[in-house]
């Protein structure tokens, strides 16, 4: 585990003086401590999804939560005691979501259908948004969940096959990134050895480019744009597909065209 300065909540220092985490739970009840942050600050917390940060990355995300007590604590900190009070369908979708899926190895599949059926509840989705960023997505998993992707940020570290979007576009970490080398190349041209290109349209179907590795080779029955963003769409018909659609018979023209 590190250091306990290392983490944080909402932009706020965690205190490492209660536990190592700086926060424990007892079934619906949380209890958080806070360093550097003012009364209006920690009262601000008030109804919003809580995510605690390692080194600016997302470990944990709290939902539903209403603040019950702040109380002083030794060294300038403050205590905040927070209750989770949700509505029985979202309290239901969102326990399912971490009942299925771990912080440690999270199923991108599972945040997926979690996903699709939170439609605008920011809750869910934000619960779903942490498992869809902590584990590599397949290019397939990619197309239901672009939506709730993250930027890619400089001076972060991040591991080989997570996909972060910068700039309009998806991209997948060819490796371990540190954070010197975000901070010094950032995905693009002249930095593919770094970040592979997964180029999506903006119905969020694929746009084609010639695969560079299996990971990016097409799934059979996966719809991909060709030549470009506004070209037709074409299905693959066979796993593992790396060839050119209009070429060969891996591919055939989607009925209609294209993906709408």
């Amino acid at each position: 585990m590190r250091a306990a300065e290392e983490r944080g909540l909402n932009g706020m220092k965690l205190n490492g003086t209660i536990n190592v985490e700086g926060f424990f739970q007892e079934g619906d009840r949380t209890c958080i401590e806070v360093s550097g942050a003012t009364l209006a600050e920690a009262s601000a917390l008030d109804g919003q999804t809580l995510e605690v940060t390692q080194d600016g990355e997302g470990v944990l995300i709290l939902s539903g939560y209403t603040i019950s007590l702040i109380e002083k604590a030794g060294g300038g900190s403050l205590r905040i005691w927070c209750d989770r009070s949700l509505p029985d369908a979202t309290r239901e979708t969102i326990e399912s979501l971490e009942r299925r899926v771990s912080e440690a190895e999270a199923k991108a599949e599972e945040a997926a259908e979690i996903a699709s059926q939170a439609g605008t509840d920011p809750q869910v989705r934000a619960a779903a948004a942490m498992y869809a960023n902590a584990t590599p997505l397949t290019n397939t998993q990619l197309t239901s969940l672009h939506g709730l992707i993250e930027e890619f940020v400089p001076g972060r570290s991040y591991e080989k096959g997570l996909v972060r979007s910068y700039e309009g576009a998806f991209y997948r970490m060819a490796k371990d990134i540190d954070a010197q080398t975000s901070t010094t190349y950032q995905p693009g041209a002249g930095t593919e050895s770094l970040y592979t290109l997964i180029d999506l349209a903006p119905d969020g179907t694929r746009v084609w480019h010639m695969p560079t590795c299996a990971e990016d080779g097409f799934v059979e029955g996966e719809r991909a744009h060709y030549p470009d963003a506004d070209g037709p769409v074409y299905v693959s018909m066979r796993d593992g597909n790396t060839s050119e659609p209009a070429k060969d018979e891996w591919w055939a023209l989607a009925e209609g065209g294209d993906a709408r």
